[in-house]
């Protein structure tokens, strides 16, 4: 079951969204083609997706890919978040160690507050599922593809 991490206690409801990060690991990864890390943070004018860990470096080096977002899609994923619900959500441990994938998000509140939600790869709860929902898409094309 998720737990919640607050780093300072929640403040009032009138603080603002000013960042988004969504996090997977996939533990010790290896096997298939494929990137063991990413992250995608998102603020009121970009989304930035990183990849890495790849089991491949050569055929799937680190990369970023960033780009700008419009004012809609900014404002159509802070109406998806409810810090409220974030907050009163119990975290999951990530177990990395033993080779299992974990995903995480944190939402950065004007108040310098961060609410931090970890969770069962492809398990979200359902807050951070519509949170997930409102995350703007960032295509990323790799070798091959136009």
């Amino acid at each position: 079951m998720p737990r919640k991490l607050l780093l300072r206690p929640p403040s009032a409801a009138t603080a603002d969204v000013i960042r988004v990060q969504i996090g997977y690991s996939g533990g010790l990864c290896g096997g298939a083609l494929a990137y063991c890390s990413q992250l995608t943070t998102v603020e009121p004018s970009s989304i930035l997706s990183e990849f890495s860990n790849s089991t491949n470096t050569k055929r799937l080096p680190n990369r970023k890919v960033k780009r700008a977002i419009a004012k809609r899609e900014w404002d159509g994923l802070v109406r998806a978040i409810d810090t409220k619900s974030l907050m009163s959500l119990t975290q999951a441990r990530c177990h990395g160690e033993i080779d299992l994938p974990c995903s995480w998000v944190e939402v950065l509140l004007s108040d310098k507050i961060k609410i931090r939600v970890v969770y069962d790869n492809g398990k979200p709860p359902a807050p951070v599922e519509a949170l997930l929902r409102g995350v703007p898409s960032n295509p990323v094309y790799f070798q091959g593809q136009p």
